[in-house]
């Protein structure tokens, strides 16, 4: 058996056994296949690591991990099934009020109870108004500057 044969096997149950999880069993994978197994990490470019790192691991809550001792600034959490890495730079943000940009989407069990504590701790957020009501609530430590 491969090394990731057993990692196969399991991800094959996991996706039986969770209805959360968005690959449906029998669903031919194209191009590398199965040699692609989940998402290790995202990336982020930011200005001030400090500032995101506190947005992250304060407001959002995420656990922040050791990593390694690179060329440049930055800080890494876990989410639990994936990484985050900050990474010290300019980040790409769109001036004005355009609220496509990249971004991470997190599924919450109470949109009411987070929008709320939300406001409790001064985070500014709106509604992405390119998706029905009731989903797609933006926020960031820099509101609509989409400054993370």
């Amino acid at each position: 058996m491969s090394a990731f044969g057993e990692l196969d096997r399991e991800l094959s149950m996991e996706s039986k056994a969770d209805p959360t999880l968005h690959w449906l069993p029998g669903v031919e994978r194209r191009g590398l296949g199965n040699a692609v197994v989940r998402v290790n990490h995202i990336a982020l470019i930011v200005s001030d690591v400090g500032r995101s790192a506190a947005f992250y691991s304060d407001v959002i809550g995420l656990q922040q991990i050791t990593r390694p001792n690179f060329d440049r600034h930055g800080a890494w959490f876990t989410m639990g099934n994936c990484e985050l890495h900050l990474i010290k730079g300019p980040p790409l943000v769109h001036s004005g009020r355009n609220l496509i940009v990249c971004h991470i989407s997190l599924d919450v069990r109470d949109t009411s109870e987070v929008l709320q504590k939300l406001s409790t701790f001064g985070i500014p957020f709106e509604q992405n108004v390119s998706v029905p009501k009731g989903m797609g609530k933006a926020a960031s430590e820099g509101g609509s500057q989409g400054a993370f």
